[in-house]
């Protein structure tokens, strides 16, 4: 009976154990929820956005705080953070609201450094422009050019 109150007694702290923890995860998840809607309303808190650092979902919290100032987020700024994020679903969201801020200030030699391949047509006019802007509007910048406007 010894022998076998010990496997029960390491089964049932090894569940207590996994229903504290998903508690946990699911209050810092709340707690992200809450520092993401308040950087959305331009509530940003440096000190709770510091105390999620570690959580899966922090890249977001950060994405929030810079998609509302995106028109002023230096280049340095942005390219740590998709330094940091790359892979991630959160770096090509961000990507995708920083290079159009780019070209509404015409900042070309950024968004051509910063540029990666999409499906998004006015992305693709914009990196079109970046390159006629340049000084790149050779052949293969017509090609691209027509087959943007065909629809391919």
């Amino acid at each position: 009976m010894k022998n076998v109150s010990i496997p029960i007694l390491a089964a049932l702290a090894l569940l207590c154990a996994g229903a504290v923890s998903a508690q946990n995860l699911d209050n810092q998840r709340a707690a992200v929820r809450s520092a993401i809607d308040a950087a959305e309303a331009g509530r940003y808190d440096a000190g709770q956005a510091a105390a999620l650092s570690r959580h899966p979902l922090y890249g977001w919290l950060e994405y929030a705080n810079l998609k509302r100032n995106i028109d002023n987020v230096g280049t340095a700024q942005a390219q740590d953070f998709l330094r940091r994020y790359a892979g991630q679903p959160v770096a090509e969201a961000f990507r995708g609201l920083w290079l159009p801020a780019l070209a509404r200030r015409q900042d070309w030699p950024t968004l051509l450094a910063n540029w990666k391949p999409t499906d998004n047509a006015g992305l693709r006019c914009a990196e079109l422009n970046a390159r006629q802007a340049t000084g790149k509007a050779d052949a293969q910048w017509t090609r691209d050019a027509q087959a943007l406007w065909r629809g391919a």
